[in-house]
């Protein structure tokens, strides 16, 4: 019999996109990073091009949508030998991650990965990104774990700048309960 060769699953994910832009994000993002501790079964696809969510292969197929102007932070990146696919990058990674932790398992596996691959991460960049993302809760949840981890100090204040006066949840998957942090404006 002839071997059938084996599919990759982020390469079937670039295939359902056709022509629309997409990256691979959140988990799929974190595992192509080697930044999680765990095996991920679904595909996280971040792309302006509305599509179902579905199951090929017995892999769960997650889109999350999002505008075309929210597509930077994106690189090819090798996940076969001859194939490449569309990733988010470290930095744009992390904080994909601190804004929809849902689709991570959480703040304590983007935390997680922070870590793993603090040696790599470029700081200045990663406070850009935010500054550009524009998202609050963002700015507090990254600016309270690199305080945290005492990682990337040169950039608290730049974060600390862009925190508003509301708190936010340090991390939204779990209970609104726990201690308020004045600085960051996040209740953990």
């Amino acid at each position: 019999a002839e071997a059938i060769p084996e599919a990759n699953r982020f390469v079937i994910a670039r295939a359902l996109m056709r022509n629309a832009p997409y990256y691979l994000s959140h988990d799929s993002a974190f595992e192509t990073h080697n930044m999680l501790t765990r095996p991920v079964t679904t595909v996280t696809i971040t792309s302006p091009r509305r599509l179902r969510n579905r199951i090929i292969l017995k892999v769960p197929y997650r889109f999350v949508y999002t505008k075309t102007d929210n597509l930077w932070g994106v690189i090819p990146t090798w996940v076969m030998p001859n194939e490449q696919v569309q990733v988010s990058d470290m930095e744009r990674t992390i904080l994909d991650g601190l804004s929809r932790p849902e689709l991570c398992s959480g703040i304590s596996e983007v935390a997680t990965g922070l870590w793993m691959r603090k040696d790599d991460l470029d700081w200045e960049k990663l406070s850009l990104y935010c500054k550009k993302l524009g998202n609050q809760a963002v700015a507090k949840r990254l600016g309270y774990l690199l305080e945290l981890y005492g990682l990337g100090l040169s950039q608290i204040n730049r974060l600390q700048e862009m925190v508003g006066p509301s708190y936010a949840l340090l991390d939204p998957m779990l209970t609104s309960e726990g201690a308020y942090i004045a600085r960051w404006r996040l209740r953990i």
